[in-house]
């Protein structure tokens, strides 16, 4: 299994834009990715940080995330809008 963490914060006044991304990013990962065994998202007391918690069966698993067309949606309107941009910890 691979586990990974990302963590970033977002513009303050994209807050509500980004909290409905990641419904619809969660969701789409939900129906489309069988090998994601687990994937959330939680957001700080400081609003505008959120951290993503994930994790794949295997290599295939994770780069086919990576690849999906619903993370390419979701990076395009994530990136844009960050004051800090993701950075990624492998948990393994």
């Amino acid at each position: 299994m691979i586990r990974v963490l990302v963590k970033y914060k977002v513009r303050k006044d994209k807050i509500n834009l980004i909290k409905k991304a990641i419904k619809d990013f969660i969701q789409g990962i939900k129906k489309t990715e069988a090998n994601t065994l687990y994937y959330t998202s939680y957001q700080f007391e400081n609003k505008q940080k959120f951290i993503h918690l994930m994790t794949f069966k295997d290599e295939l698993s994770e780069e086919k995330h990576r690849k999906s067309q619903n993370t390419k949606k979701f990076v395009n309107v994530l990136y844009p809008n960050c004051e800090q941009e993701p950075i990624f910890y492998n948990l393994n």
